[in-house]
């Protein structure tokens, strides 16, 4: 089976997202598939090399660093997508940009990996969601939420896959550091209980009922 896995932001990147699609890959990739990663021109920096996984950028190169000229520069991760499908062939291509999502080129089944439902409030955001309802050939969600949010904006969804993110990491970066050094190092107190948040600081996260519920 060919997969196909298609982003529409910077890549390779630091950012947690970058991690995970690295992560699904090498994943696919031991589980037998021909998978190719497949993402805009938008830096000259190359990916780690996986096997069995081959990266392949797309469209015109435009790097950027103002961020009001982000909703124009994802226009552009439409750029080109014909010539990848009929380069690559994918069985199925992975897909977790609403644009690319609505707008991909037929006949190519696309599953749509749900990582945002964009505002159902918006008359064009509603008539974005149905567009990819209407296209895709399956939805995959890391929860079950937001494939409700998706049902009650479009009456029948096509077969839906709840798949939970994982977590993975290198146990022996762990056990090089006793906890004691580790709470130093971030400054806690050794003795004292804490409570550790590392992420961002979105209003969405929650992390002000952490900071208000310090005081009970």
């Amino acid at each position: 089976m060919r997969l196909l896995i298609l982003l529409n932001a910077r890549f390779p990147t630091e950012k947690a997202y970058g991690l995970q699609v690295l992560a699904m890959a090498r994943g696919a990739a031991e589980a037998g598939m021909e998978v190719t990663v497949a993402y805009p021109r938008r830096s000259d920096e190359a990916p780690p090399p996986i096997e069995g996984v081959r990266f392949r950028s797309f469209g015109p190169r435009f790097v950027f660093s103002m961020r009001w000229l982000f909703p124009i520069i994802r226009w552009t991760g439409l750029i080109g997508l014909r010539s990848l499908t009929d380069e690559i062939r994918p069985d199925a291509v992975l897909i977790n940009d609403p644009l690319q999502a609505a707008f991909f080129p037929k006949p190519w089944r696309v599953i749509w990996d749900v990582h945002e439902v964009p505002n159902p409030n918006r008359a064009d955001r509603r008539r974005l969601i149905r567009r990819i309802i209407h296209r895709a050939t399956a939805l995959m969600s890391t929860n079950q939420i937001k494939l409700d949010r998706l049902a009650q904006i479009v009456e029948h969804l096509p077969p839906t896959l709840v798949l939970p993110n994982p977590v993975t990491f290198d146990p022996t970066v762990y056990r090089s550091i006793s906890r004691d050094d580790a709470r130093r190092r971030c400054c806690i107190d050794t003795e004292e209980r804490a409570i550790v948040y590392a992420g961002q600081l979105y209003d969405w996260k929650g992390v002000e009922s952490r900071v208000g519920s310090a005081a009970f």
